[in-house]
């Protein structure tokens, strides 16, 4: 069973957020929201989707490259947003959801961290 609602998916999607509101690029903040959850699992998948968002792929179909980590509602957040021309937004709406839990509305198919 994953464990949900972690510190670390906290502090990921919370970076993220706050960096992308502030007007970092994607891959800045990115770095810094890897940087945020120090030395675990999940930094190993963030430095995967800055990978290959520098690569050029959008964060939400990176995203969905890793399945095991972001769930598919979690990347339909993150497409909305990038579709809106507010990336932060999509952001804003998976930290919300697991803020609410339960389960996490199943962004966090498993715990990467």
């Amino acid at each position: 069973m994953a464990n949900h609602c972690s510190d670390t998916q906290l502090r990921f999607w919370s970076t993220l957020a706050s960096r992308l509101c502030n007007g970092h690029p994607l891959g800045t903040a990115l770095r810094e929201a890897h940087d945020a959850v120090g030395d675990t699992p999940l930094a190993k998948a963030i430095t995967k989707l800055a990978d290959d968002v520098e690569a050029g792929s959008s964060l939400s179909q990176a995203m969905r490259n890793q399945p095991a980590v972001f769930g598919p509602a979690a990347a339909c957040f993150v497409e909305g947003g990038e579709r809106s021309g507010m990336p932060a937004l999509g952001a804003m709406f998976v930290l919300e959801a697991i803020c609410r839990c339960p389960q996490c509305y199943g962004l966090c198919p498993a715990e990467a961290g």
